[in-house]
């Protein structure tokens, strides 16, 4: 397999489609950067990169189909993905420069479906914005950091992770039941401008929504441990009223 070490850049070159001479490279210690190119397919990628590969804002692929079979983390937003079919293995490495290494962003595609994400994510998981995506079957099952899916149509968590250790990102969803919520969440939970978070703390508390809120909040918590608080986002650290 040839090898280039160090990083290798082609971002904002107007590309169409990779140069063939990097196919079957192994990019050692190093990352693999094409930002806001022009390209329709990952085809000619490196097949290995050490670091990070970076195909953000790339608007017109669909598909990893033809990228690299294993990667030390995955930057991919804003490139029109509709599926995650021949997406690389994430294997976190002992990095260089302090690079956080392990994160999957697979953020603002065009994701109907999830099927294609590891087991397991060895860093965060960012799938927010993604406006066509229903639900989390496909998902990850243990993510080693945080969990953002804000900004999603999905109702509920069914099929989505069992072990968020740190921080897991909800607000700003359709989310309006506690069904399939992770066993585990090391941090906090993040709820705010949810149908959810309006069950669990009612803008307008009366006797009954409040006793109801209260049963809700403890199905919630006996299905769900939460080891931080549960929150309206990152900066709303308020209690709720009336709870």
């Amino acid at each position: 397999m040839k090898i280039i070490k160090d990083n290798v850049t082609l971002s904002q070159l107007y590309l169409k489609e990779l140069p063939e001479i990097l196919k079957g490279v192994h990019i050692v210690d190093g990352g693999f950067y094409i930002i806001r190119n022009n390209l329709r397919s990952l085809k000619n990628s490196p097949e290995k990169v050490d670091f990070v590969f970076d195909c953000s804002n790339n608007k017109s692929l669909t598909s990893f189909i033809g990228g690299p079979k294993e990667v030390g983390r995955v930057d991919a937003r804003n490139s029109g993905f509709r599926t995650l079919e021949g997406f690389p293995k994430v294997i976190k490495r002992k990095a260089l420069y302090g690079l956080n290494l392990g994160n999957i962003d697979v953020s603002g595609n065009r994701l109907t479906s999830l099927v294609g994400l590891p087991e397991t994510v060895d860093g965060t998981l960012s799938i927010f914005g993604n406006s066509n995506l229903k639900s989390l079957e496909g998902c990850s099952k243990v993510i080693k950091v945080n969990f953002e899916a804000v900004w999603l149509p999905i109702k509920n968590m069914i099929g989505g992770p069992v072990e968020i250790e740190k921080d897991c990102y909800l607000n700003n969803t359709a989310i309006d039941s506690i069904e399939g919520f992770p066993e585990y969440i090391g941090g906090n939970l993040y709820l705010g401008d949810t149908p959810l978070w309006d069950k669990l703390y009612p803008y307008y508390p009366t006797k009954q929504n409040l006793e109801t809120s209260r049963q809700l909040r403890q199905q919630l918590l006996s299905a769900c441990y939460i080891d931080g608080g549960i929150y309206k986002s990152r900066d709303h650290y308020e209690e709720p009223e009336g709870v």
